[in-house]
């Protein structure tokens, strides 16, 4: 939604597109390449607060072996890697769809909540 609505948006798919175009459009490409990573950091550092919150620990190997279920999590969303029109419910929902699957794939498990 960021990106389709905001001006900011359109200026980072501008730079995406091409970085000299943009420039020539005058954006400020350094201050918005800054405040993506700026945000980008902001973001991880709230998704470790939550992570350490909910398991009560912090190791630096934890995120090993979660690369595949974010994978399938933007391929079942319907993110298109063909440039397509994009469907940002579907990809909020596709994050939903590899948890439930890996919970379907082991039935014999039962989840102990403390």
């Amino acid at each position: 939604m960021l990106l389709h609505r905001s001006v900011i948006g359109r200026a980072l798919y501008a730079i995406g597109f091409t970085a000299q175009g943009a420039r020539y459009a005058a954006i400020p490409v350094a201050r918005r390449i800054g405040l993506v990573y700026v945000l980008s950091g902001l973001i991880a550092s709230v998704a470790a607060i939550v992570y350490v919150a909910h398991l009560g620990q912090a190791r630096s190997d934890a995120g090993t072996g979660y690369e595949l279920d974010a994978i399938t999590a933007v391929v079942l969303g319907g993110t298109s890697v063909l440039r397509r029109p994009r469907h940002d419910r579907r990809d909020a929902a596709g994050a939903l769809r590899p948890r439930r699957a890996a919970d379907r794939a082991a039935p014999g498990r039962v989840a102990v909540r403390g």
